[in-house]
């Protein structure tokens, strides 16, 4: 007879480890996917906050420039200036090659980084300087330089890409701060709005007589809204609200209507678009930058519909 021999796992078997079963591998991936969809708005607010103090660095450098333009030339402001601050401005578009360079002789001198470019570095290298500074990180995100529309054809919509405006309309007081030329208030102003004298020019001011330099705004992201707006105790409007307020100033004769979004200010935002759809960064004529929060609030704070005949 044989003796009973006790059956052994080999060595290999001995070794092997337990496996998972199929419930545990789906607990696991459940886990896995929890944690992500935990962890993916924190890292989206995260980078929404990064390109924000991208963008507020921007406005601090250019209000810095502003300043320092303001202290060689005794107080008056760089200008006159066209409100929007472009984008390729040498006509290099990575995703539309149709913007023609900027004439340095008719259209460079009326923007404001033109301006300022002797004071930020070689001048030179301003097209360099214009598309790092000029570019507001989340709005070149959301609306792509593919959005705006260039001048082929007659286009009556288009517009070089810009992320940002200056404040110089013609319901602030006293009137265009950085004064005013290229799209004048009537049709001899967008002809002919390059020429001193001519309708549509207006010629800087100083910032010293900006009475709350504090609290008015220098240069700002660019967007746009039609709402129905506070104006003052009784009297509320359909207005054009944003920090593109052209349309808005009745003093200069021009009444909002709904065809201006039809302008060249249609590719912009729809509202601010920092801090989850609420805020627009600023840089103000005392130098300091900062996010202002709330769409309302901004009529409050910076009425479009304020008349020239009206006090603060």
């Amino acid at each position: 007879m044989h003796a009973d021999r006790s059956i052994e796992p080999s060595h290999a078997e001995s070794n092997r480890l337990p496996a998972f079963t199929l419930i545990e591998l789906l607990v696991v991936v459940a886990i896995i996917a929890l944690l992500i969809s935990i962890l993916l708005p924190s890292l989206s607010a995260a980078r929404e906050q990064a390109r924000s103090v991208k963008c507020l660095s921007n406005l601090r450098s250019m209000g810095q420039g502003v300043m320092l333009y303001t202290g060689i030339e005794k107080g008056k402001l760089p200008g006159p200036l066209h409100p929007p601050i472009f984008r390729n401005t040498g006509g290099r578009n990575g995703t539309n090659d149709d913007f023609r360079p900027m004439n340095a002789a008719t259209e460079r001198p009326w923007f404001l980084l033109e301006r300022l470019a002797p004071l930020m570095g070689d001048s030179d290298d301003l097209l360099e300087v214009v598309d790092e500074v000029a570019t507001c990180p989340t709005a070149a995100q959301l609306f792509p330089d593919s959005n705006f529309l260039p001048n082929v054809d007659g286009n009556p919509s288009w517009s070089r890409p810009y992320n940002y405006l200056i404040n110089s309309w013609c319901n602030t007081k006293p009137g265009f701060y950085f004064g005013w030329t290229n799209i004048g208030n009537t049709w001899e102003g967008w002809t002919r709005g390059f020429e001193a004298g001519q309708p549509g020019f207006e010629t800087p001011k100083s910032i010293d007589n900006i009475p709350r330099p504090a609290e008015e705004w220098m240069i700002g992201d660019a967007w746009w809204d039609f709402r129905r707006t506070f104006i003052r105790p009784g009297l509320t409007d359909d207005t054009l609200l944003g920090t593109w307020q052209l349309n808005n100033c009745r003093c200069a004769g021009a009444n909002p209507s709904p065809d201006s979004a039809n302008n060249s200010h249609n590719p912009l935002p729809h509202a601010p678009y920092h801090k989850s759809d609420s805020g627009t960064n600023l840089v103000y004529f005392d130098g300091h930058a900062a996010t202002f929060d709330g769409v309302d609030k901004w009529a409050l704070k910076f009425p479009v519909n304020r008349r020239c005949d009206e006090d603060r």
